[in-house]
Parts: structure tokens; C-alpha cells; sequence
């Protein structure tokens, strides 16, 4: 009977013992979502999350094509791929190799970084921040431009009579719809946008330093094609809201270095690799011995020759 007490409180120990040991989990998990299932792989859900996730990652270039086409396939096919790999990882317990545990870690430590800092930079990019950076860079930002419009024509004759139309209150944009030859921009009412002097050839862009708000210019003959412009508006500095992603970018990596420079001097960080190493000193082993003088070059035989004589 005590034995068997005994057993029953042993074994009951153990079970406990167990139950507070760190369990084995399975690495890469994604955590639970309720968003919708894009596929499955073998029962296993590929959320929309997981897409989500995978976006982040994309350097921006990469995701702007994406978005523009509106077609997020490949990145589901791409993590469907990702998933049976991953599935089989796991069945032949590759995820278990040193190496591997190795590359896992070196992974974690590197996404968890990386979340610290977009959490700093979160909290310090505001818009004051960037206001302020702008104010103190204006020389930078400090470049006159023009924002155009133009109508195009391949006969001279056309490009008068429609400059008289204009002169007489025609509507700019209808006509450069209805009659300019340059069909990019013919649709947006001949808008060309925002373009700085040095972007513009000699003659036009001579015009246009006196040119005011609303004015015409033109028709102007430049290479096989004739031009009516006309200054929709003018500026001398580029807005704040133009260059805001261009400053943001420069701020991040600006708010990056300050917080780790914050983060060192709050640390001890002792740089083994950069001290010289320490050569032992054997004791009882003499030095070696100098090098003998080199021996006096030989007279030459003249010499020799007159100290016998």
C-alpha cells in the first residue's frame, strides 16, 4: 500500500514536473487570424494577413507595381510555394539542425529590431519634425518652375488660327483636346504638369521667365513640331506636401542613427575584436642573437697591388 502511494505521488510529481518544463513549439507558426482564407495547403489557411505580411516586406518600387495592377496573385502563389517547403521542413525536421536554429534566431533577432526601430521612428516622425527639416532645407527646395500646358501641331497655319481663337477667350484645355497632335496629354486638356527652367528648351524656356500666371506663348516652331503654351501657374519653391515622402525617407534614417547613438551610450558595449591581442612572454628562452656585421668588401687587386710593393 505504501509503495503504491508512493508510485501514485511520484508519478503525479513527474506529470507536474513535465507540465513546467518549456514545451518544443513548432517555429514559424503564423498566429491565429480571422481575416479571409486566400488558399489552403494541406488544411493549412493562407490568409489575407499572410499577404499583408508578405507586402510589408517589398521594397516600395516592387509594391507600387502591385498595387497598381491590383493583382496580388503572384504573392499568393508565392506563398503557397513557401508553404508546402515549409511543410516539409517540418515533417523531416530540418528546423531542428544547428544551423538552421542558428539562421531561425539570427532571423527573429533581425525582425525584432527592425519592429524597434519603425516603432521609434513612429513615435518621432511628426509632422512638426518634418515641418522644421523643411523650413531649415528650403535653399534646397528654393527652384523656380512652371506648371504647363501645351497644344502641338505639325502645320504652322493651324497653330496661328487656333492661337486666335484663344486670343478671343477660346478655352484652352477644349481645344488642346480637340486639335493637339501630342495624344498623352491631349486628353488632360494639353497639361504637361510641373517643370523646372533646365527642363525646358532655350527658346521657351527664355519666354517664360517673364511670363505670368495664365499667359500664352507661342505658336513656337521646336524641331518638326509647332507649340501653344500657356503658364496655368508658377512657383519658386517646391511644397512641403510635393517633397514630404522625399524628407520622411531622409528623416528615418536620421531618427535610426539617434536612437541607436542613445541606445550605446546607455550600454556597455566592449569591442573585443577591436583590441590588440596579447603576445605571452616565454620566460627562460634567450633572445636571439644579433646578426653579425657583414664582412668588409675586398680591396680591389690595384690596391693590393701597391701596399705589397
Amino acid at each position: 500500500m505504501y509503495r503504491s502511494s508512493m508510485s501514485l505521488v511520484a508519478g503525479l510529481l513527474a506529470l507536474g514536473l513535465s507540465a513546467c518544463q518549456p514545451q518544443p513549439t513548432t517555429p514559424g507558426v503564423f498566429p491565429s487570424t480571422n481575416t479571409e482564407s486566400i488558399a489552403t495547403v494541406n488544411g493549412t489557411k493562407i490568409s489575407a494577413d499572410m499577404v499583408d505580411t508578405v507586402m510589408r516586406s517589398l521594397p516600395p518600387q516592387v509594391k507600387a507595381q502591385i498595387e497598381a495592377m491590383g493583382d496580388s496573385s503572384p504573392l499568393v502563389e508565392s506563398l503557397v510555394a513557401s508553404e508546402l517547403l515549409y511543410q516539409k521542413a517540418i515533417e523531416t525536421g530540418v528546423h531542428t539542425k544547428p544551423l538552421v536554429q542558428q539562421d531561425m534566431a539570427m532571423a527573429v533577432r533581425t525582425a525584432l529590431a527592425e519592429a524597434m526601430v519603425r516603432d521609434i521612428v513612429a513615435e518621432r516622425l511628426t509632422d512638426q519634425r518634418i515641418q522644421a527639416w523643411y523650413d531649415e532645407h528650403q535653399v534646397q527646395f528654393a527652384q523656380p518652375e512652371f506648371q504647363l500646358a501645351h497644344i502641338m501641331f505639325t502645320d504652322m497655319a493651324q497653330a496661328e488660327a487656333i492661337k486666335a481663337e484663344l486670343d478671343a477667350g477660346g478655352d484652352f484645355a477644349a481645344l488642346a483636346q480637340a486639335n493637339s497632335k501630342d495624344s498623352m496629354t491631349a486628353a488632360k486638356g494639353g497639361e504637361i504638369g510641373w517643370l523646372e527652367p533646365k527642363m525646358l528648351a532655350p527658346p521657351i524656356r527664355a519666354e517664360l521667365q517673364a511670363a505670368t500666371k495664365d499667359a500664352l506663348v507661342g505658336p513656337m516652331a521646336m524641331g518638326q513640331t509647332i507649340h501653344i503654351f500657356k503658364v496655368l501657374d508658377r512657383r519658386d519653391s517646391k511644397p512641403l506636401d510635393e517633397v514630404k515622402d522625399q524628407i520622411s525617407t531622409e528623416l528615418e534614417q536620421t531618427i535610426r542613427q539617434e536612437y541607436l547613438e542613445e541606445l550605446r551610450e546607455a550600454a556597455v558595449v566592449v569591442e573585443t575584436y577591436k583590441q590588440a591581442p596579447v603576445v605571452p612572454v616565454e620566460l627562460g628562452v634567450p633572445a636571439a642573437p644579433e646578426a653579425a656585421p657583414a664582412a668588409p668588401e675586398a680591396a680591389p687587386a690595384e690596391l693590393e697591388k701597391g701596399a705589397a710593393g
